[in-house]
């Protein structure tokens, strides 16, 4: 399992947001610039990701369970 990076753990606060860059992308981008390390679980999250230092990326589509599985423990972990 990848570890939680320094940047995301020197935050403090956390949220993990899934499917944020549809319909919850203002929400996403709302809690990074609150100052949370933001999980984006997405199946293309890195653009919205590279805008916001507080965005931590992870591509995952929810319908391959394994993956989803591997980012959610990625994501719990931080």
């Amino acid at each position: 399992m990848i570890e939680p990076d320094a940047d995301m753990k020197a935050l403090g606060k956390h949220a993990l947001v899934v499917g944020g860059t549809g319909m919850l992308v203002g929400v996403t981008v709302a809690l990074a610039e609150e100052g949370y390390a933001v999980s984006l679980m997405s199946r293309h999250p890195e653009a919205l990701a590279a805008g916001h230092p507080g965005i931590f990326p992870l591509a995952v589509d929810y319908q391959d369970s394994a993956a989803l599985e591997a980012a959610l423990k990625i994501a719990l972990a931080a």
